[in-house]
């Protein structure tokens, strides 16, 4: 019973495994708002991004080295929603009494029923209303439950970049209907698409993310072996190893190669279907 209890709970983790999970988890939001980012060009969303990825991170860590459960994320979640909301998010929220009610009645609504204004008011939205705060919650949530996956399980931690991907569908979804060149300046900029870029980015972020990751959880298995029964395991060969990076390595570049040379032109002569093509625009009041 006490080797099960045991076995049951998450091994503690050391300082660096937490900063680069962190850091992959970070990064993979960084993406999901650099890929919104036309849709408001402003900012004020900017700020709200960056406020919405960093106290999803310092919660998840904090939660983490705690050991604190889910409920008490999600109350720090709510009240960096809330604050951040009333202060930075909602233009006019810190005007007075009536300005900061407003507010809040919009951060309500907001994460439920805000989406229609994004998808039907003209691009870009700029600081329009509280057009920022479906977003800020998308981002606040997306990168809390990454960063959650990514350190609070040793079984399930791939959903960490299941959760981003999910994150990133939506927000193309949401994002324009026109395609437009990410490196126009480049041989090959007409043909590469914006969203075709980030969401390549994505994918690079997360496929590193998975190589360390899984290199880290094979190294702890060998340790714990070692520990649990004295048993001395050979090390791979040096030339192995590096035999091993190397096609690995391979692998991955012709993998961007492909998807630079064949996927890329494909995208951007493709028609680009998105929430927006099927819903007739408004004006702004």
């Amino acid at each position: 019973m006490a080797r099960t209890r045991r076995a049951s709970v998450k091994p503690t983790t050391t300082l660096t495994f937490v900063l680069l999970n962190v850091l992959f988890m970070a990064a993979g939001a960084a993406v999901v708002a650099w890929t919104l980012y036309p849709v408001y060009e402003s900012s004020r969303y900017l700020a709200s991004a960056a406020l919405a990825i960093g106290a999803a991170v310092a919660i998840g860590v904090l939660c983490d080295r705690l050991g604190w459960g889910g409920g008490r994320a999600a109350a720090l979640a709510a009240g960096v929603y809330v604050v951040g909301g009333i202060t930075l998010v909602v233009p006019g929220a810190t005007s007075g009494v009536d300005g900061a009610l407003q507010a809040f009645i919009e951060l309500v609504r907001g994460p439920v029923l805000g989406w229609k204004d994004i998808v039907t008011l003209p691009l870009p939205l700029g600081e329009y209303r509280a057009t920022i705060v479906p977003v800020f919650a998308l981002l606040l949530t997306g990168t809390l439950l990454a960063v959650w996956w990514a350190l609070g399980s040793a079984r399930r931690w791939a959903l960490a970049a299941v959760t981003l991907g999910v994150v990133e569908a939506i927000a193309i979804i949401i994002g324009p209907a026109a395609r437009a060149d990410a490196l126009a300046w480049a041989p090959l900029g007409t043909f590469l698409s914006r969203e075709f870029v980030v969401g390549l980015a994505l994918f690079l972020v997360m496929l590193t993310w998975f190589l360390w990751r899984a290199s880290y959880q094979r190294g702890r298995a060998i340790s714990v072996t070692r520990a649990a029964g004295g048993v001395h395991l050979a090390k791979a060969p040096r030339h192995r190893l590096l035999a091993e990076v190397a096609a690995g390595g391979a692998m991955l570049i012709a993998a961007i190669c492909v998807a630079v040379l064949v996927a890329g032109p494909l995208a951007a002569s493709t028609p680009r279907e998105v929430a927006r093509s099927a819903i007739e625009p408004q004006a702004h009041h």
